[in-house]
């Protein structure tokens, strides 16, 4: 077994559960599990390479795709790791299934086309991505792994809502109806997922489970995860940087202020003492 390689070959549910935390659900384990209702070491690591924090839902229309690429840039800065297609996704399917079972949360961003959509009334009808996503992330995750943002003007009243998502109206929302309202939302939308998320990373708990060796040389199969995770693992690190770079700084301006006002001074009295020296002569 070469090092960093998978120790325990198999998870049963329990296991597998405690390995993904806040990204497991039952769903999950029965379609990556085999007939012994196991899931192998290499089916979780390949599993573990794609996981991420949040998955993005979103009608796909321009003016959503600017308005939610705001938002996702905006959460990446705050150190969580998200998935985002910045495209229309019509009914096109590809791998979005195995992303959405990738993400421990789901953010739904709700529009009257994303409405529609996901009750099977635009352009796609019942083949829509959506619809589909919309679906999926209920029957496998839940409610308590969605996030509801409003994205548009017209669904501030969620009394008006309609379709499946109409379920969704009673829950905790976010208003990003406009703009300015980035920083504050993506500020509480941050929030919300780390009260869902955990701060410890997929490659930690894979270690905790002994999928993976608790080894400091790369290489082997542990090599598959590395640095996956939740993304708001690292981000006290940043912050303590952070704040550390702005108190350096902040030192550093005092540093060259008090360096300018001594310079002052010493010019001040050299003028002083000339002065003195004229008036003597």
């Amino acid at each position: 077994m070469g090092s960093g390689a998978s120790a325990q070959q198999q998870l049963d549910l329990g296991t597998f559960q405690e390995a993904f935390g806040p990204h497991f659900s039952k769903a999950l384990f029965k379609k990556l599990s085999d007939d012994n209702n196991l899931v192998s070491a290499d089916t979780a690591l390949q599993f573990a390479s794609s996981c991420t924090d949040v998955f993005l839902s979103h009608d796909g229309c321009e003016n959503s795709i600017r308005h939610v690429s705001l938002l996702n840039d905006a959460l990446q800065k705050r150190g969580i790791k998200t998935y985002f297609e910045n495209r229309d996704k019509g009914e096109e399917k590809m791998h979005d299934e195995d992303r959405l079972d990738g993400a421990a949360v789901v953010i739904c961003f709700v529009t009257d086309c994303y409405l529609k959509k996901v009750a099977g009334n635009g352009p796609a009808g019942e083949k829509d991505k959506c619809l589909f996503e919309y679906e999926h992330v209920v029957r496998t995750k839940g409610a308590s792994k969605m996030i509801v943002v409003i994205n548009d003007k017209q669904c501030s009243n969620t009394d008006n809502w309609f379709g499946p998502v109409a379920e969704l109206a009673s829950a905790t929302y976010y208003d990003y109806s406009k703009d300015d309202l980035l920083e504050p939302v993506a500020g509480q939308i941050h929030t919300r997922i780390l009260s869902i998320l955990d701060k410890v990373t997929v490659t930690d708990r894979l270690k905790r489970v002994g999928v993976l060796q608790d080894s400091g040389s790369s290489g082997g199969s542990g090599s598959a995860v590395t640095g996956v995770g939740v993304g708001a693992a690292a981000e006290a690190t940043e912050l303590e940087d952070a704040e550390a770079a702005v108190v350096k700084k902040e030192a550093s301006d005092t540093a060259e202020a008090l360096r300018a006002s001594l310079e002052a001074q010493d010019l001040e009295d050299l003028e002083a003492g000339k002065a003195e020296v004229e008036s003597q002569k």
